[in-house]
């Protein structure tokens, strides 16, 4: 226990005082009674006792001295201490991101936790101490500063409101990091539940962290997309942040309409994308007409229901109209057509276009315009030779191309579509005009730009649609309607999308003016007037929806959406601070376990007031006095003392206004504005000298960071600005919240800035509501300190990636304002490669060099411009670099040529870089195969590769790291021939079916024709009957060893090789099937007819399956087969043909085959029959073809299905059937599981894969329109070329002031693993530097930078001593952007009008305005406490001697007689005199007449007996004994 004063202690002599006027009697006077003999015996009595055994009967004077200890004990503050210690200043620092908006208690959010427990430790503190409060999320905002005024903290903490932003309690220690260094002892309290780094502050953290089993679900995304049918699909992104399952319904509004409903099933950590229903486009356009928005809503609780809704904003569509200037493009009309808002017009001739209609855009179409006709804006098409329209040069520099690929980088036009390629056969390279910008390239040339050319857009593509792939792309007709959304003439927001605490600029137009009231979603409106050009809003701290009111010519309402950050919906069950280096887990969940001070003052109070009761009530039992001064003096005391307690108890306060002001002079120094350093310094120290004399002042100085040059006080003595800041950098914002740190809230607050307003860092704006609430004044000395004579480089463009060898342009921008003569060089790493004399002109400038990197890797550039009019040499220097890569590319071998087409658009569609070629021209040599990453097999038969192909594909996979992936259909796995080859060994799959169940037995009997036609030459020198006799043995090979085999020749009869057998030799088999002899003509019915007798004496256990293959070459003139092929249908056995050249009997032979249920080949022989007999192997067995409608299954988890949302795969209708080898994975299989259809495995360094159905859409018709196919085969190339570890890796460095900051981001990463970045400073020293986890898997790090150049770092992320990945980049270090000097910024001027600011010329007269002063209170406790123990002992002076203030006026005044003043005194006896006194005056008093009833009760008092008499006697002894 502690007291805060101990000078209360004086009261103590009150206490004594009490005990004297007990002790003490009053003065007897001498009384006449009749007699004494009744009062002998209590006088006797009473005598006996001493004074001291007499205390033990006073109640009264117990509890009287028990009420003044009290107040003296509560005068002297009492608390009880806690751990913690004392201190003289808190700053008490309040996390206020979305993330505290989650619930934290059933009834209770965490920011509603951590005011209530901020409030209960300000009750705890010490009387005097100095407080001041802190919020904070992205940015902090100081609400108290250094105040002792409880009840004003306490009010102010209490309107804490919250808000959505991401970020952490680290903004407010900012903040708090300056403003502690001018206090000895202080203490920092923050309440968060994120990391934080508190640094070297005295800081303690309140963890509020979700509490066990909290389950969040927020909604992170929505979007819709208009398919080929003009059909509208809606989606959503979804995730469980929590670590418990979770479903819910989530609603799907268009506009006002609730559209559909889904219900979703997550598990912890999922993450889902919703598809909604689909509907028409008009139905959409209906629906979203009245509010221009989408919103998806979760309906069930959760965690946070800030992060439970999100919007997508649509716009509502003008009608325009098109013409289209064309002999014919159907594509071009139907793509311009594909918005109901869009009329499409057509001419075929520019002289046919009606002069006096105006259209919103004219598109030419091989045609050259030749004038403006109204305001239309353009699109050119394939423009072959330069175009001027007036004055205006549209296009320039034209170089033809062929056979060119054309990338499409993401832009605004192609909105959220990722880069795609197209091809072209013929087109036109453009030079890139200064207005516009590049949206197509070809080997980084130009060949699409787009811009604005005096307010008219005009877009130009290089090439005819006719001569390119580009309009069967589902992007081109996106990338129409995104040019045609360029020229519209609608205001328009900076972006697509807000977070909380972004700001919000909406275009109005140039030299517009309008009146803007803006709503939040909370219904709060801002308004602004008269804004021009452009309206900004920054209140956007809560997510949800927000509209605006434009009040121009017309009324109009837009809306824009602010979606809850991502980081902010996590749960945290755990918060790590890093506190001196150290970083320790927070367990702490509650302030009063750990600090303050309980004050006692209130309790004791409360039982003053207790005792106070308890003493009045004794004392109107003891007495009955008929002193009517007494009586009255009495209850005033006791009501004074009542209202005095009572005020005291309920802590009331007086207020009163400071008449001072505080001053805080805020001067900028940085770079920009260091030639003004030295006039502001001493206009600073010339104005301190007037500082009026009840004033205090202060001096911020700030850069990229702000630094206390002067505390505030009211003697300043301020000389220089010393503290060392970061100049490369001027941060006002920053500057401003140091300087609002300063003030006290009892006086007037003045902020006076002395800047250039130039900021390149934080954003000034956001200061506005912190002016406002604190009610400060602000002045602003602004000057520009732009040289006269200056020249800088503004920017260098080089490709960010390049082919070694390929000529690329390096683009320069070079401004100035002074006209000069310069030297302009560049330089790759430290060659000189060119230098120009170039003529600068005021304004901007651009210079193109031709380069050319034959070198890998990256490579760095330089450029240096050597004006002969210049006054800074800092900004003469920029840097770029880029990096020559050859991109991995892939080997498409497809069976037959043009089969593959539909499946390369969706490799192109994938981002592919492939080769296509058929097996006759597939590599042969190891090196030829090494030029590619990975080789796909498209359906091809083994055969017909080229036998160096076979032979190296083994060591190409197994010990070059090639990937190898072969993909189903007739010609491949166990049907091409696979079996027993490389390709076998490589696979992840066995060509001959396994399994539990027993295949079907085989009975196969072949009938060759071996008539003399049959030994004709064929193909390749051999006879037909060479290869009919290969073809055969081919079969045989392809049957098991339990497979019958019949071998049957014939030509005008039939002779038998091989009866029916089970193939238990097959050597001998294949010996007699090579000893077949030429022979004479043909007849096939006998032959046919005696194979198919001998069949059917093979019995059904031995074979299942009976099949008969029929190969001839020549005419039958028999034609009376039904009745033979009736019998073969009774028994089940099948039949198959095969005609060899062109003599044969094709429609007898198709007839057979179709009536004997088989199938019909027609060949040449050659290798044709080899395959044609080895797949009839297959084929008859009814396994290894096998077509039926199944759905896929996954059976495995891949990196191949990653980026393949959720909802599965769709239908398949066949495959070829394989079996899995037992290390292999199956990723997918049918649908019984029994056969894999998408199977992979290592084999040695490389990755093969077995595809098993087709990528022709006749298995996979219903994957030409899945918009996952392309992504699913990405993911399977990239795994086989080894990019898998890759997959999900994004690594990015910035420049931000002076400090590179790195972050790296992999879905992959856990909790063990270390993410760093090794990186070479300045002066070639290997650094390393840890990066830190931001949000789950996003890392970052900063790394300084102190010169000019480029840094190249190498990102890695390990797990103890195993690297899992390393990524390479680099990160260019600019000049300051101090040094430039071609940007404008309004951000300072908007600030000083939200605030009705003003800006001043000079420093003079800055002290002359009164700033609004905030009232102060005092805590008037102590002083009525004070007042109340005087008037406490003045209450028992006067009960107790109730005579001295009567005899005090009579010897004051001398009014009275003797006879008088005994009169008086005897009616001023108290009734503690004794009976017979008061017996004797009443009787003895002539002048009192008693009225009978006063008589009759005197009479009663006579008639005491002894022991009353004593009482009485007693009393009067205690109360006047002298």
């Amino acid at each position: 226990m502690g007291f805060e004063h101990l000078w209360p202690l004086l009261f103590l002599a009150f206490v004594p005082g009490i005990v004297l006027l007990y002790l003490l009697k009053q003065k007897v006077q001498t009384k006449k009674v009749p007699a004494l003999n009744l009062w002998q015996e209590a006088f006797e009595s009473v005598q006996a006792s001493t004074p001291w055994e007499k205390f033990r009967n006073h109640l009264l004077m117990y509890l009287q001295i028990a009420v003044l200890l009290l107040l003296v004990f509560a005068m002297l503050m009492p608390y009880i201490k806690r751990k913690g210690g004392e201190t003289d200043h808190v700053v008490l620092c309040i996390d206020t991101s979305g993330s505290m908006n989650g619930r934290y208690k059933q009834d209770s959010t965490k920011l509603e936790e951590a005011k209530k427990q901020a409030l209960t430790y300000v009750d705890q503190l010490d009387p005097g101490t100095k407080v001041t409060v802190v919020t904070g999320a992205q940015t902090a905002q100081l609400l108290v500063t250094d105040s002792t005024d409880t009840g004003s903290i306490k009010k102010t903490i209490r309107g804490i409101g919250e808000t959505d932003i991401a970020g952490s309690l680290e903004a407010s220690l900012q903040i708090v990091t300056p403003l502690v260094k001018q206090w000895h002892n202080y203490k920092v309290i923050g309440f968060t539940d994120s990391d934080a780094d508190v640094g070297k502050l005295n800081a303690d953290i309140i963890a509020l962290t979700d509490q066990e089993g909290t389950t969040n679900v927020g909604l992170s995304w929505l979007s819709h997309q208009t398919d080929a049918e003009h059909k509208i699909t809606t989606q959503a992104g979804i995730t469980n942040y929590g670590e418990k399952d979770f479903e819910t319904d989530v609603e799907l509004y268009l506009g006002d309409t609730l559209f559909d409903a889904q219900t979703v099933s997550l598990k912890a950590g999922q993450s889902k994308t919703i598809t909604f229903h689909t509907t028409t486009n008009s139905h959409f356009r209906k629906l979203t007409a009245s509010k221009g928005y989408l919103k998806a809503h979760i309906v069930a609780e959760d965690g946070n229901s800030h992060d439970n809704t999100v919007y997508e904003m649509i716009e509502r569509q003008k009608k325009k109209t098109v013409l289209l200037v064309s002999k014919q493009n159907s594509f071009m009309e139907r793509a311009l057509s594909l918005e109901d808002s869009i009329t499409v017009e057509q001419t075929t001739r520019t002289k046919n276009i009606n002069p006096d209609k105006a259209y919103d855009f004219i598109v030419y179409d091989g045609v050259m315009p030749t004038k403006w006709y109204h305001n239309e804006n353009v699109i050119l098409l394939a423009p072959s030779d330069k175009v001027v329209i007036g004055k205006q040069t549209l296009v320039r520099k034209v170089q033809t191309f062929k056979n060119g690929s054309i990338t499409f980088p993401q832009s605004n036009i192609t909105q959220d579509l990722e880069a795609f390629t197209v091809n072209a056969a013929k087109g036109f390279r453009y030079a890139l005009p200064s207005w516009a910008y590049s949206f197509a390239g070809e080997r980084n040339q130009c060949v699409g730009y787009l811009g604005k050319l005096q307010d008219r857009v005009v877009a130009v593509l290089g090439f005819d649609l006719h001569n390119s792939d580009l309009p069967l792309q589902m992007e081109f007709p996106v990338l129409v309607q995104g040019i045609l959304a360029q020229a519209e003439q609608t205001m328009s927001f900076d972006a697509a999308s807000y977070e909380p605490g972004d700001t919000v600029t909406l275009q109005l137009g140039s030299g517009k003016q309008a009146a803007i009231r803006w709503q939040d979603p909370a219904g709060q409106t801002v308004t602004d007037q008269n804004a021009q050009g452009q309206a900004v809003y920054t209140d956007t701290r809560m997510a949800g929806l927000y509209h605006m009111t434009v009040t121009d010519t017309k009324r109009s309402t837009k809306y824009f959406a602010v979606t809850f950050p991502e980081k902010e919906s996590k749960c945290t069950n755990r918060v790590h601070i890093t506190q001196n280096g150290r970083k320790q887990t927070v367990t702490t969940e509650n302030v009063s376990k750990l600090y303050g001070k309980r004050m006692l003052v209130r309790p004791l109070i409360l039982i003053v007031l207790l005792l106070v009761c308890v003493e009045w009530i004794v004392y109107r039992r003891r007495t009955n006095s008929t002193n009517r001064f007494n009586k009255v003096s009495t209850i005033a005391c006791r009501i004074l003392l009542f209202a005095g307690l009572t005020a005291a108890f309920i802590g009331i306060s007086m207020s009163h206004i400071s008449d001072s002001t505080t001053t805080v002079f805020v001067v900028d120094v940085s770079q920009s504005f260091a030639g003004k350093r030295s006039e502001m310094v001493q206009q600073i120290r010339d104005e301190l000298k007037k500082l009026p004399s009840k004033d205090r002042a202060g001096v911020v100085a700030f850069g990229g960071d702000a630094n206390v040059e002067q505390f505030v006080s009211d003697t300043v003595k301020f000389t220089e600005l010393n503290s060392v800041r970061v100049e490369t950098e001027t941060n006002i914002e920053k500057g401003l919240q140091t300087a609002m740190s300063l003030f006290s809230d009892r006086d007037g607050k003045r902020i006076v800035l002395l800047t250039d307003g130039r900021q390149n860092s934080g954003d000034v704006r956001k200061m506005s509501s912190s002016l406002q609430a604190g009610n400060v004044e602000l002045q602003v000395l602004q000057q520009d300190c732009t040289p006269d004579k200056e020249v800088w480089l503004s920017d260098m463009t080089v490709p960010e990636q390049i082919t070694p060898g390929e000529r690329f342009t390096v683009e320069i921008e070079v401004n100035g304002n002074v006209a000069t003569n310069a030297v302009l060089q560049l330089y790759n790493d430290t060659k000189l490669r060119r230098q120009e004399h170039v003529t600068i002109q005021k304004g901007t400038n651009h210079f193109t060099f031709q380069d050319q990197r034959k070198q890998t890797g990256f490579t760095n550039y330089r450029a240096v411009i050597v004006p002969e009019k210049d006054t800074i040499q800092a900004n003469n220097e920029y840097v770029a670099y880029t990096k020559a890569t050859e991109q991995k590319k892939v080997l498409l071998i497809e069976g037959k040529s043009g089969e593959s087409k539909q499946f390369q658009k969706v490799l192109q569609a994938a981002g592919i870089n492939y080769d296509v070629v058929t097996p006759s021209f597939a590599p042969d040599t190891l090196k030829k195969m090494r030029e590619y990453s990975s080789i796909l097999l498209e359906n091809v038969y083994a055969d017909d590769l080229k036998s160096g192909f076979m032979d190296h594909i083994t060591t190409y996979v197994k010990d070059y790291a090639g990937g190898l992936i072969a993909i189903g259909g007739d010609q491949s796995f166990a049907l091409g021939a696979y079996r027993d080859t490389a390709l076998e060994k490589v696979l992840p799959v066995n060509m001959e079916i396994k399994g539990d169940k027993d295949s079907p037995k085989l009975a196969m009997t072949l009938v060759i024709d071996h008539s003399g036609s049959m030994t004709d030459a064929s193909d390749g020198g051999k006879s037909k009957l060479e290869y009919a006799k290969e073809a055969a043995a081919a079969a045989v090979n392809n049957l098991r060893s339990t497979d019958i085999v019949g071998i049957e020749s014939f030509d005008d009869g039939y002779h038998w090789q091989v009866k029916p057998i089970r193939l238990t030799d097959r050597d001998d088999v294949l010996s007699k099937i090579y000893g077949i002899k030429d022979g004479g003509g043909t007849s096939i019915y006998p032959a046919l007819k005696e194979a198919y007798e001998q069949m059917t004496k093979v019995s059904t256990n031995d074979a299942q399956i009976k099949h008969i293959v029929l190969l001839t070459d020549g005419q039958d003139t028999y034609h009376g087969y039904d009745d033979l092929l009736k019998d073969m249908n009774d028994h089940k056995i099948t039949l198959s043909t095969v005609a060899v050249g062109s003599d044969a009997d094709v429609n007898i032979l198709r007839t057979l085959a179709d009536k004997g249920k088989g199938r019909f080949y027609q060949t040449n022989a050659g290798t044709g029959l080899s395959r044609i007999f080895a797949q009839e192997v297959f084929l008859s067995q009814g396994e290894y073809l096998v077509n039926k409608t199944f759905t896929p299954v996954i059976t495995a988890n891949s990196d191949i299905l990653e980026q393949i949302r959720e909802g599965g795969f769709p239908e398949m209708l066949g495959y070829v059937g394989t079996t899995l080898k037992s290390n292999a994975t199956a990723v997918l299989m049918d649908d019984k599981k029994e056969s894999p259809i998408l199977a992979t495995w290592q084999y040695g360094l490389g990755t093969t894969a077995a595809f098993t159905t087709d990528v022709v859409n006749e298995w996979t018709a219903n994957y030409a329109q899945w918009e996952d196919y392309p992504a699913f085969w990405r993911g399977l190339i990239n795994q086989t070329i080894g990019e898998q570890n890759h997959q999900g890796i994004t690594v990015t460095a910035r420049q931000e002031g002076s400090a590179g900051v790195i972050e790296y981001t992999n879905a992959k990463v856990s909790g063990d693993d270390q993410v760093t970045a090794v990186y070479d400073d300045a002066d070639g020293k290997t650094n390393t530097v840890t990066l830190h986890s931001v949000s789950g898997s996003r890392y970052e790090g900063e790394i300084p930078l102190s010169d000019v150049g480029v840094y190249q770092i190498n990102v890695r992320r390990s797990n103890g001593k195993k690297i899992l990945d390393n990524t390479n980049t680099q990160l260019t270090m600019q000049y300051s952007a101090e040094y430039r000097y071609d940007t404008t910024d309004t951000a300072l001027n908007e600030l000083i009008a939200s605030v009705s600011g003003r800006s001043i010329n000079s420093l003079e007269g800055c002290f002359d305005t009164t700033p609004q002063r905030n009232a102060a209170k005092r805590d008037l406790t102590l002083y009525l406490l004070m007042a109340m123990t005087i008037l406490w002992f003045l209450d028992i002076w006067n009960r107790r001697m109730p005579d001295l203030l009567p005899t005090a006026l009579r010897r004051l005044g001398n009014l009275r007689s003797k006879a008088v003043d005994t009169i008086l005194s005897a009616v001023d006896t108290p009734q503690e005199e004794s009976a017979v006194k008061t017996k004797q005056k009443k009787i003895t008093r002539p002048k009192k007449q008693k009225k009978p009833k006063q008589q009759k009760q005197q009479a009663s008092q006579a008639m005491l007996d002894i022991s009353s008499l004593k009482k009485g006697l007693q009393d009067m002894y205690d109360d006047t004994q002298k």
